[in-house]
């Protein structure tokens, strides 16, 4: 890679983690407004805590367009002063320049994300995950690719299996349990958070891909609770998280293998099959062109260097960790 696309790259990764921010603040700034009028509509003092609520119900009455309403009622009533009502308002203030500034940071993401062939020649294609999603996709996990050094010299892979990246992102068994309290977090509960925002997104903009997955499990789970099975979820709302877990953990092993395979790192079937029948794989729902052999056909099981040594790219963009695994070390 030269160094003009280091530093797009470098830049791009800014830009994220920029949007990111802009988007934390705004939104903690808005749950400050939140918190202060939800106390004094509802006679809270500050110095009391708060009684747990249910959050969708609780947002949904002090949503963001309530707030200029509910200020105007507590100014006519006396219940709060003009200064404090000025104070609020500039809060507001605060939180509309930080959606300014988040929006500035969006439009940037695009011209990075597609420099990314995982977004050009993949999640461009995938209903539900735009530039935004994907960039941040990209910069906290990147193509699965990389190595790191062990204390004894050895050189190991960092998510040498999709079960790894499941674990890393918390949609294994032990993430579907939660948070438990005094034991550490296994993986990254930001990863996991990311996770489901796009499987929401996907659900929502309807992925034919991702709501067929959805579906087949949600009948499962349906079936085994209808069955008394023991296994079975406790609920409706328990099924539904069931299902859409186990569609999104399927994206989550496509981006492992296709993110992979784009760096020529080896690659297998990993756990990506049907719900009831454990031999029938599922393929990604978009494979990059630059991925199939000479007949077309893509393979989920690939060597390491793959698509270097089908002359699909050149050597020189190999990583030294793939071309010391290809006898390559010497490459240009």
């Amino acid at each position: 890679m030269n160094n003009g696309n280091e530093i797009a790259l470098g830049m791009g990764k800014a830009v994220v983690k920029g949007w990111q921010e802009a988007q934390e603040m705004r939104i903690r700034t808005n749950n400050r407004v939140r918190d202060l009028i939800y106390r004094k509509v509802e006679g809270i003092p500050f110095e009391k805590p708060q009684e747990k609520k249910e959050e969708k119900k609780h947002e949904e009455k002090f949503k963001d367009s309530k707030i200029p309403q509910y200020l105007d009622t507590l100014l006519e009533k006396g219940e709060i002063t003009k200064k404090e009502r000025k104070y609020v308002d500039t809060l507001v203030d605060i939180s509309t320049d930080l959606k300014t500034l988040e929006d500035t940071y969006a439009k940037l993401l695009k011209p990075y994300v597609e420099q990314e062939e995982i977004y050009k020649d993949y999640y461009k294609n995938i209903k539900g995950v735009g530039p935004a999603m994907a960039a941040q996709l990209i910069q906290m996990l990147g193509y699965c690719d990389g190595v790191r050094t062990e204390e004894d010299g050895r050189v190991v892979e960092k998510v040498p299996h999709a079960s790894s990246l499941r674990r890393y992102c918390c949609m294994d068994p032990d993430g579907a349990k939660g948070r438990t309290k005094g034991q550490k977090l296994h993986g990254n509960i930001k990863a996991k958070t990311l996770w489901w925002k796009i499987g929401s997104q996907m659900m929502m903009a309807k992925n034919p891909t991702y709501i067929k997955l959805y579906n087949e499990r949600k009948e499962l789970e349906t079936e085994r609770m209808e069955k008394n099975d023991p296994s079975a979820p406790k609920n409706a709302l328990q099924a539904h998280l069931r299902a859409m877990r186990w569609a999104t953990q399927k994206f989550i092993n496509w981006h492992w293998v296709i993110g992979r395979q784009l760096k020529g790192y080896p690659t297998n079937r990993g756990w990506i099959f049907e719900v009831k029948n454990h031999s029938d794989y599922i393929p990604p729902p978009i494979i990059p062109e630059i991925l199939k052999d000479e007949k077309g056909q893509w393979d989920p099981i690939r060597p390491a260097g793959w698509i270097f040594e089908n002359g699909k790219k050149d050597w020189s963009e190999a990583d030294d960790y793939i071309k010391r695994l290809c006898g390559r070390a010497n490459e240009s």
